[in-house]
Parts: C-alpha cells; sequence; structure tokens
C-alpha cells in the first residue's frame, strides 16, 4: 500500500506544470472521435501503450534504445557500453484500427500486437478507451531445453484494456494487463502475470512532456520479478517524437518489461535510454 500510495502522489504533484487542456492538445482528423485532441504525444507512454494509434494511413517507426545499469560508472559510461535495442512499426488501418511488430535483441525477440480505440466520451470528465494485445517469442538458441523447444512453449501472449482521462494539468491512464508465458525454462513450467498498470503525462510546454509509468504486479510467479517503474521526458523536434526514459527495466516489449524485469530502483539498476518515434505518411 505504501508503493501504491507514493506512486499515486507523483500523478497529483504534476499539478504544479498545469496549463488549460485546450493549449495542450491539438487537432485529430478522425471525425469519429468527439475530444478535440490527443491525450498523449505517442503511442508509447514509457515502455508500455497509450490510448493514442496512429491515424489511417500513417506507418510509426519506433526505434528504442535501453543502456546498461548506471551504476557501472565511468569504466562501463555510465551503461552506455552495454544496451538492447528494439525497431518497430506500426500501421494504421484507421484511425481506429492499428497493428505492429518489432524485432528486440533482448533473446533475440519477435513481437506483434494489434490496438483498437474503443470510444472517447465527451462531458466534464471525458474518457478514452482502448484495447490492446500482442504476442512475442525469442528465437535466441540454447535457451529452451530440447522437449521444450517448440513454438508452443516459447511464445507470450498479453492482452491490455487501455483507459485514459485528461486533468486540468495531465492526463492519467490506467492499464490493467494481463501475460501469459507458456514455458520458462527458470522455472520448467507456465507463468500468468496480472499486472495493474498506471500512468501519467503533463504537458510543460508545446514540445515538452513529462511521463510516469509504473505496473504493479498483483501476482507473477517468474523468480525475483519486480514491478517497472519508468520515467520519461517527450521532446518534439518537428519531424520526429524523442522520448527520453529512466527505468529500472532494460527490455521494450511486454513479456520483457512485464515478466523478466529484475531491476530495483533502490539496488542502483536503474537503465536510461530512450525511443525515437517517426511518423511517415503512406496515403
Amino acid at each position: 500500500m505504501k508503493r501504491i500510495a507514493t506512486f499515486f502522489l507523483l500523478f497529483f504533484s504534476l499539478q504544479a506544470f498545469s496549463q488549460e487542456l485546450n493549449d495542450l492538445i491539438t487537432p485529430i482528423t478522425d471525425t469519429n472521435m468527439d475530444l478535440p485532441g490527443d491525450l498523449f504525444r505517442g503511442s508509447r507512454l514509457g515502455n508500455g501503450h497509450t490510448t493514442r494509434l496512429s491515424h489511417d494511413g500513417e506507418l510509426t517507426m519506433i526505434v528504442s534504445h535501453r543502456f546498461g545499469e548506471i551504476k557501472g560508472g565511468m569504466y562501463e559510461l555510465f551503461g552506455l557500453d552495454q544496451a538492447t535495442m528494439r525497431i518497430g512499426f506500426e500501421y494504421g488501418f484507421s484511425d481506429r484500427f492499428n497493428l505492429g511488430f518489432g524485432r528486440s535483441t533482448y533473446q533475440k525477440t519477435y513481437d506483434l500486437f494489434a490496438k483498437y480505440k474503443l470510444f472517447r466520451s465527451t462531458g466534464q470528465k471525458p474518457i478514452e478507451s482502448a484495447v490492446a494485445g500482442g504476442f512475442s517469442i525469442p528465437t535466441i538458441k540454447n535457451l529452451f531445453p530440447t522437449g521444450n523447444n517448440n513454438v508452443n512453449d516459447r511464445s507470450s501472449y498479453w492482452g491490455q484494456l487501455l483507459l485514459a482521462v485528461p486533468l486540468p494539468s495531465f492526463s492519467l491512464q490506467a492499464m490493467p494487463t494481463f501475460l501469459r508465458s507458456n514455458y520458462l525454462p527458470q522455472t520448467g513450467k507456465a507463468n500468468n502475470v496480472f499486472s495493474l498498470g498506471a500512468g501519467a503525462s503533463a504537458r510543460l510546454s508545446k514540445m515538452v512532456s513529462l511521463n510516469v509509468e509504473y505496473y504493479y504486479h498483483i501476482s507473477n510467479t517468474y523468480p525475483d520479478a519486480s514491478n517497472p517503474l519508468t520515467f520519461g521526458v517527450d521532446i518534439e523536434t518537428g519531424g520526429h517524437l524523442f522520448q527520453l526514459i529512466v527505468s529500472n527495466t532494460q527490455t521494450m516489449f511486454e513479456k520483457g518489461f512485464l515478466s523478466d524485469n529484475h531491476g530495483h530502483w533502490g539496488d542502483g539498476n536503474i537503465y536510461f535510454g530512450f525511443n525515437l518515434i517517426r511518423v511517415f505518411y503512406l496515403k
């Protein structure tokens, strides 16, 4: 309870950076949406998804890097000598439906996902909702034993409900999440993870936002798994969205940061990185 209370205290402290909501968001083109703009600058808050989607005909490329532990000091150049990477693409088949895929250096993992925007309500306290789900599979050799090296055992699946609301000074998002890994070599059995995620984004200016993202594991049988807590800064540069990330997890897809994460802020397991986001218009 102390962790949860501290987490939500972080959200409300962001009110010191408040602006009027109408000055914070830009118009969208989807005539089916009733609210005046997107609640988040990008489709990622840190590591996880937001309710924002690529619009119809948009191809979004996301290049993500997470360096090694900062506590490595000058010898490791504060983690820059060690890095993991993910490159991914997301395409908007409509303003409400996206498909995406990516490939990470962590265990040579491929991931696929779909995201659908359910609704955006109107009123004094509007709510935006989306659902997302995906699949990932590591292709690294000699990780799974011979009897469990088939596609089914190496596969993981996840589903997520995204609920976001604009408040006077920031956008707040809840993301209850379920992850299923069919087989873990470390335990010799399947692993189910139920997590309650929450995040917030405060726009400090027309070009800069401050983000926070946290997943609290209600259940997770993976050995020594920790709750991922991520802070970020969004910087719009005109043609790109540049997200600076500080987190206790080094992986950038759901199975990695929800199930395989062992980093603890208190132990100095802190990783610096970035997401570089570029949108291409194909229609």
